[in-house]
């Protein structure tokens, strides 16, 4: 397996006091109808762990509820309600939840097209989202009731749910079921998720759902109705929009790397943070995004473990550990992964904690943790890395022409405005040599391997990792 290497400047968050976190509520099953709380939905105050619940001043990364930054580690369970009961469910967050995962991705109403759900869209012991599919002002209380414990058994879990009111695909999913239904539905069906979850201390909702350009302008009115609905309910959880992997198959094209929330005009004024989706190499993407300013960037989706989606070469270790290094070191708030038991087939219970793909994205996180890492900002490789670079591959064995994650080998780097911290992700090992600009002075520097963290000593002025793969170099201005 292939090693990460990262530079990093080690500091601590401070934390105040957690706020008291409002349950989960319980609700009667009629869209915008009140809610009874249940005062044993979430963990109590000392125990609460941090979750995702707002953008920092400045737009750029994430918070907890007590106002410290958070790095999202994301996992993908997207038809986790339609296939695993709760005892499942509870495995599986509590198997995430010791890796330090800390945000699930779940589809609310699961449908063949794009979850492979039940046509009816109930759970796989029979349970329905509403009496009647073809009207979604008929919720069945015995499905919402399982969303709520599966929302409350997460955060107990110190995991965020990002909940998807209605998965898109091509139009034939869940919001083009909703989208045939009359528009005041569509307000009435954000009133009652608002009212049910408003108080959950664990929720970012997302639109769409591979939401391709050829049906915005038929669904995004769907997901502005929903949106209303949800917000004129008191409900103020962050939002973010899931598009399609690419909106062009022209390398000359900007959107060839992928799309980001903001693409779609429509929404992007009600977005609050930004969901970068493609299966190329992220850095491009991801600093698109980030230069666009339109708040936080997490790269949301691309390669999952063990499922290429783009015709390229089947996915490794390496495949996801390049994606979140290259991410982790373009400006983004985090990244969200997943494996190929992302639908919960046959078998996947005894897969939970089979894939060291996942252990492997926690320990570089754990390396970025480690250091004021909201801090960094994507430096332009051109000018920070005098030697060692290696080329930007944009085209390559791509179904859309694009390259695949294997197929580039460049360096990505972050640093601090203040030059007190630089982190390096090198995909593949050989020596570099940095712009001094990039360097801080008198500079501390540690070698990580990316596939376990473990560090090694490094020579800021000879910097070459102690061995193959690929690395995190981390480099912070000396105490004193």
């Amino acid at each position: 397996m292939c090693a990460l290497v990262a530079v990093v400047v080690t500091a601590s968050v401070g934390c105040g006091p957690v706020p008291d976190p409002a349950p989960v509520r319980a609700s009667s099953g009629t869209p915008g109808e009140s809610a009874t709380a249940r005062a044993d939905a979430v963990p109590s105050p000392e125990e609460a762990p941090a979750y995702v619940t707002d953008v920092s001043e400045d737009g750029r990364y994430l918070l907890d509820q007590a106002g410290a930054p958070v790095l999202v580690q994301g996992d993908s369970p997207w038809s986790a309600l339609a296939r695993a009961s709760v005892a499942e469910w509870s495995a599986y967050c509590e198997s995430r939840g010791r890796l330090g995962y800390n945000l699930a991705i779940l589809d609310l109403v699961v449908l063949p097209d794009g979850g492979r759900g039940n046509p009816d869209g109930a759970t796989d012991d029979g349970l329905v989202p509403f009496e009647d599919l073809d009207d979604w002002t008929t919720p069945s209380s015995d499905y919402w009731d399982r969303v709520d414990e599966f929302v409350r058994i997460a955060a107990e879990h110190g995991i965020t749910v990002m909940l998807v009111p209605a998965y898109a695909s091509d139009g034939s999913g869940a919001a083009g079921v909703l989208g045939r239904q009359p528009s005041s539905t569509w307000e009435r069906y954000g009133a009652f998720l608002g009212d049910r979850f408003r108080d959950a201390p664990n929720v970012v909702w997302a639109m769409g759902g591979d939401f391709p350009r050829e049906v915005w302008d038929e669904l995004s009115p769907v997901y502005e109705g929903v949106h209303r609905g949800v917000v004129q309910s008191g409900d103020d959880h962050l939002w973010t929009a899931h598009l399609s992997p690419s909106t062009s198959t022209d390398p000359d094209d900007e959107g060839f790397r992928g799309s980001t929330s903001v693409d779609n005009r429509a929404l992007a004024s009600i977005v609050d943070l930004q969901f970068v989706y493609t299966y190329q190499p992220p850095y491009a993407a991801v600093r698109r995004a980030v230069a666009q300013d339109a708040g936080p960037v997490l790269f949301g989706e691309g390669a999952y473990v063990g499922e290429n989606n783009n015709g390229g070469d089947a996915t490794t270790a390496e495949t996801l550990r390049r994606q979140s290094g290259w991410t982790l070191t373009s400006g983004a708030a985090g990244d969200i992964l997943g494996t190929q038991d992302w639908w919960f087939p046959d078998g996947w219970s005894d897969r939970l904690d089979d894939y060291p793909e996942l252990t492997e994205r926690a320990a570089m996180h754990d390396v970025l943790r480690s250091v004021e890492w909201w801090t960094l900002r994507p430096v332009d490789g051109a000018r920070a890395v005098v030697s060692g670079l290696l080329d930007d591959v944009v085209t390559g064995s791509s179904d859309d022409g694009g390259a695949d994650v294997l197929e580039s080998d460049v360096a990505t780097v972050a640093s601090s405005d203040d030059r007190t911290l630089t982190v390096v992700y090198l995909p593949t090992a050989r020596r570099i040599e940095l712009d001094p600009s990039v360097v801080p002075e008198n500079a501390a520097a540690t070698w990580y391997e990316a596939a376990t963290g473990t560090p090694a000593e490094a020579d800021p002025d000879d910097l070459e990792p102690p061995g193959d793969g690929d690395w995190l170099l981390v480099l912070s201005a000396a105490a004193g």
